[in-house]
């Protein structure tokens, strides 16, 4: 009788094992990702930016910075993302190549710059003339001139 509950006991024990290994196996597939968003210039937190994560140029999570310019991505799959950041008034950033691995959860900080990329801008100033008056067989054009030297 005794070596039948011994038996047992190393029967469940064995089980216990496995169940845990299995359990220890699950977790380490997946990790959290913590980013902290800054201002370039004064370092100064950025609340309420948008925060995308890529793998292989596919979008798997995004999400927005809270009043403290923080986010925390959970359960994510070990591998290498792109991280793009958007807010209206900055530049867009895109970090690449970030490796989440199996220690610990990973952290990073990304500062991003104001203002937009130098693109080059031309204006052209177009003036109408004043009066256009219509005829159904003729058109005629007052210019500013004109008009300024009709007699009153």
């Amino acid at each position: 009788m005794a070596c039948a509950i011994n038996y047992i006991m190393k029967k469940y024990f064995l089980y216990f094992l496995i169940l845990i290994g299995q359990t220890i196996n699950a977790q380490s597939e997946f990790n959290s990702l913590n980013i902290v968003v800054k201002d370039a210039e004064d370092s100064a937190l950025i609340p309420f930016a948008s925060v995308q994560l890529y793998m292989e140029d596919t979008l798997v999570d995004a999400a927005s910075t809270d009043f403290n310019g923080k986010i925390e991505f959970d359960s994510l799959k070990l591998g290498t993302y792109d991280v793009q950041i958007q807010l209206v008034g900055y530049q867009t950033k895109r970090v690449a190549g970030v490796k989440l691995g199996i220690i610990d959860s990973d952290e990073m900080e990304v500062n991003i710059n104001k203002g937009l990329p130098y693109c080059p801008i031309t204006i052209c100033i177009f003036e109408p003339d004043l009066i256009k008056i219509y005829d159904n067989t003729t058109e005629t054009t007052f210019d500013r001139e004109t008009i300024r030297r009709m007699p009153y």
